[in-house]
């Protein structure tokens, strides 16, 4: 004789049709695009162009700065936020 389990099985999560697990906290299924992350990303688009531009000109000092705020500060603000 077999006993039954009711209940105590390891359920399976669901899934999203895109592969992400269950939904972000506004309802919505993926990346929202804002007014916010729009800006957050034309912000990093515009600092790094100006450091690659103050780079080939010769600029050792500001333009690994502007590359660093434009790539790793406002560029995964636009992806996260």
């Amino acid at each position: 004789m077999s006993r039954r389990r009711r209940g105590r099985g390891r359920r399976r999560r669901q899934t999203t049709a895109s592969g992400g697990r269950g939904r972000s906290p506004g309802g919505e299924r993926g990346l929202r695009f804002t007014r916010k992350t729009a800006l957050y990303g034309a912000a990093g688009v515009i600092f790094a162009a100006a450091g690659f531009l103050l780079l080939a000109q010769g600029s050792i000092n500001l333009a690994p700065v502007l590359l660093l705020i434009g790539f790793l500060g406002f560029l995964p603000l636009a992806l996260v936020r």
